[in-house]
């Protein structure tokens, strides 16, 4: 399950505002937040279930992770989230994230 969310959190973005619509994001810190509903859909949608909902949420908590339940304010709502701290979610290279490649041309 922590590779599936290392995967999850390669969609994040830094607008605070698209977690009210179901994407991760980055705080300033680099920590992800979440919705847990956003990410048991994701995890329904690769067909993962190997664990109960309640499961989830221990793992999330537990020593790999080490989330967090918050509570932040986003696009006039408080909802809550969880927050995986930035270390515990790997560097981008540990996380096989890919930089973009550029060109010297111009256009």
């Amino acid at each position: 399950m922590v590779d599936l969310v290392q995967e999850w959190s390669k969609l994040a973005t830094d607008d605070l505002d698209l977690l009210n619509n179901g994407r991760p994001a980055f705080d300033r810190q680099g920590n992800l937040l979440f919705r847990i509903a956003d990410l048991k859909e994701h995890l329904r949608l690769k067909q993962f279930r190997a664990l109960p909902d309640n499961k989830i949420v221990e793992v999330l908590q537990g020593p790999l992770l080490r989330g967090k339940e918050r509570r932040i304010s986003s696009g006039g709502k408080t909802p809550r989230f969880f927050c995986i701290p930035a270390e515990q979610l790997g560097t981008p290279t540990e996380m096989n994230i890919k930089t973009p490649e550029t060109t010297t041309e111009p256009f």
